[in-house]
């Protein structure tokens, strides 16, 4: 693990560094997503639809969430 670590380690202070500046970026933008939530976000009983959720049928929805949460956890 060591000898990686040494031959590859211009790749890793690249990584680092590109980590710090995604962490960086995360707390300057937080603050202001959470400040765009609208007041009652999370106070409705439900959230209206999409318009585009309206518009298909059943099976292209489900079939929809099924590849959604197919591809999350692919990713996780």
């Amino acid at each position: 693990m060591v000898e990686w670590i040494q031959a590859h380690e211009a790749f890793l202070w690249w990584l680092t560094a590109a980590s710090a500046a995604v962490f960086a970026l995360f707390l300057v933008a937080a603050p202001w997503l959470v400040a765009r939530i609208p007041e009652d976000y999370f106070a409705a009983e439900k959230r209206p639809k999409k318009q585009s959720a309206v518009n298909h049928s059943y099976a292209v929805l489900v079939l929809l969430a099924v590849m959604k949460n197919a591809l999350g956890g692919l990713l996780v």
